[in-house]
């Protein structure tokens, strides 16, 4: 299969990323973000890579390995919530992006701009500097253009509520998802239509159909049975 976007749900299993107050965890979050971005676009017939699975922490060098193994990804995403060091709730606030360099007609900025123009409309506050550059590995190391995606404070009590929240999630997945449709010139009014027919025609759930995409013939194996599934 050829990727089009990698995701990479941050950190994993173990991680000491948490709340001060030890009820959300990095890792758990970053996996469940990654998970619902990917259904969305899968739904729009973008094929998806993840770089982990719930029970897997691959170190940043394996993680740019697995994206750079397949040359055709056009996007590498990497989902995260921010933290304040010094212990204990902090106050700053707000969700941003990184991208490894400047560059305004840079792909990686281009992206991120998408990304925190969708963000923007769908009422998610942004940090004053919202879109900054780090060498961060998985941003220098990944032949694809790259970002890092900070999704609120997990050092802000405020934050915390809403990013335990699975409707909140599901709203930064659709923000995060519009905007790599964005990006990669989708037009999101126009779901997979192969997709949906096999859903309806079939009962099946929306991870069902991820898993028909991910099989070798997957795609052709949907236009067969939507074709079938026509009236």
């Amino acid at each position: 299969m050829e990727f089009q976007v990698c995701i990479d749900p941050g950190h994993g299993p173990g991680s000491v990323n948490k709340s001060p107050d030890g009820r959300y965890e990095e890792q758990e979050f970053a996996m469940d973000v990654s998970q619902r971005v990917a259904a969305i676009l899968r739904g729009h017939g973008v094929d998806v890579l993840l770089t982990r699975s719930k029970d897997e922490f691959p170190s940043l060098g394996e993680r740019c390995r697995i994206a750079n193994a397949h040359p055709e990804i056009r996007l590498f995403v990497s989902i995260h919530s921010n933290a304040m060091g010094g212990g204990g709730w902090q106050t700053p606030s707000g969700h941003m992006i990184f991208t490894s360099a400047p560059g305004e007609n840079e792909d990686r900025n281009r992206a991120a701009r998408a990304i925190l123009n969708s963000l923007e409309q769908a009422g998610i506050p942004l940090r004053k500097s919202c879109l900054q550059n780090q060498k961060f590995t998985v941003l220098t190391d990944t032949s694809a253009p790259a970002v890092l995606l900070e999704h609120g404070f997990h050092t802000n009590l405020e934050e915390v509520e809403m990013l335990l929240d699975p409707a909140f999630r599901q709203k930064l997945a659709q923000a995060d998802a519009q905007g790599i449709l964005d990006f990669l010139g989708i037009n999101a009014s126009q779901p997979n239509q192969d997709r949906d027919r096999v859903k309806a025609r079939f009962g099946l759930e929306e991870q069902t159909i991820d898993y028909l995409e991910d099989y070798k013939y997957g795609k052709e194996l949907l236009s067969k049975l939507a074709e079938g599934g026509k009236t």
